[in-house]
């Protein structure tokens, strides 16, 4: 049901690991190098122009624009055209070169060419101690998306980093990489199960990944650790739900409002209870206008929710804004770079050189003469 488009290095690197989860999943990227370094992936699409384009957002627009974007078009497309996929996830770094820069414009271009799909673009935002660069390219393509009618799901490398403190970048991204390929992997596997208490079907995920605006994705485990008991009271579910929001991979929410949510339950069934005026008691607007849920037989209790239709994480661009002007100030306060170099010290001249031959250009006699002539 669900498809992965990976771009760049990491978009590629949550697609090879998708596909090895048995999710349909395509790379392409400027670097071959990357697209030869996924262990097992096997749709690969090497974008013309450059072997890599080093961050640079405006570079990858380009050369997007000029060669690559029917073949991307079609790459896609030939992998996804399928009735079977419904969904397809467009992963990219927000704060990459290639990622950063075709991730919203092949977006946007599915949305137009394949309309009997649902398109959901999924950025990953840089952690807070990522460089200058990324932070930058992560608020173009915020503004980007943000334009698009689209269902944006925003992993976000910080939440990651702030419950591994000490882990380095490679353990980061492996962990959220691996959380949200589980994530959506246990979706559709829902709507293909038989339930007597209600489903969550394919038409409601597709219905909650069409909506316009921030989505996120959580599980939680309802467990009271003290006495290895599932807490499946109502007021456990919910505390569980709300702390699964916290604790999300995906950017923090802003609690305004939600338009459309699911809820899947698994888990012991007499107990179960959930109140959904509750559960959305943080959104100010409370509850959503489309709720979907599902109740699935178990034997351990989890709760995974699906929301839709948020605003923009404001609170988490902010700190990439403070981020950038405190940069930019400390920038302004350096005094300004010599660009050149002379020594003091009387330097003993050069030994004469041999002229350079006439078929040489003159590019490179101008700047093999600064040295020739000291």
């Amino acid at each position: 049901m669900i498809g992965i488009v990976g771009i760049g290095a990491a978009g590629g690197n949550i697609a090879d690991l998708a596909f090895e989860y048995g999710i349909p999943a395509i790379a392409m990227n400027f670097s071959e190098r990357d697209l030869e370094s996924l262990d097992s992936i096997e749709q690969r699409l090497t974008l013309i122009g450059s072997e890599g384009v080093g961050k640079n957002r405006d570079e990858a627009i380009n050369l997007m624009v000029d060669k690559n974007w029917e073949m991307a078009l079609k790459f896609v497309k030939e992998n996804f055209s399928s009735p079977s996929t419904e969904i397809i996830m467009v992963c990219f770094s927000a704060g990459g070169g290639s990622g950063g820069g075709i991730g919203p414009m092949l977006s946007d271009l599915l949305g137009q060419e394949m309309e009997d799909k649902t398109i959901v673009a999924v950025p990953i935002l840089p952690d807070t101690t990522e460089a200058l660069v990324h932070q930058v390219n992560a608020l173009y393509v915020t503004e980007e998306l943000s334009r698009q009618d689209l269902c944006v799901l925003p992993i976000d490398n910080e939440q990651v980093k702030k419950r591994n403190p000490n882990a380095g970048k490679a353990k980061i991204f492996r962990e959220t990489n691996e959380t949200f390929v589980n994530l959506i992997t246990s979706l559709p596997e829902y709507t293909d199960r038989h339930s007597k208490h209600g489903v969550l079907d394919r038409k409601d995920l597709r219905t909650i990944f069409s909506t316009k605006g921030i989505a996120s994705v959580s599980s939680a485990n309802i467990t009271k650790l003290n006495e290895g008991q599932a807490d499946v009271s109502n007021e456990g579910i919910t505390e569980a739900i709300k702390k699964s929001w916290e604790n999300a991979i995906f950017a923090p929410l802003e609690m305004q409002t939600v338009s459309k949510a699911g809820i899947i339950y698994e888990g012991p069934l007499d107990l179960f209870t959930v109140d959904s005026a509750q559960v959305f008691s943080s959104f100010k607007g409370g509850e959503p206008t489309h709720l979907f849920e599902g109740t699935y037989e178990g034997d351990h209790a989890k709760v995974t929710t699906i929301l839709a239709g948020m605003p923009y994480y404001s609170t988490r661009l902010n700190v990439i804004e403070e981020k950038i002007e405190a940069q930019q100030k400390i920038t302004e306060e350096l005094p300004a770079l010599e660009a050149a170099y002379e020594s003091k010290l009387k330097l003993p001249k050069a030994s004469p050189k041999k002229p350079l031959a006439r078929n040489k250009k003159k590019a490179i006699n101008s700047i093999l003469d600064k040295y020739q002539n000291r």
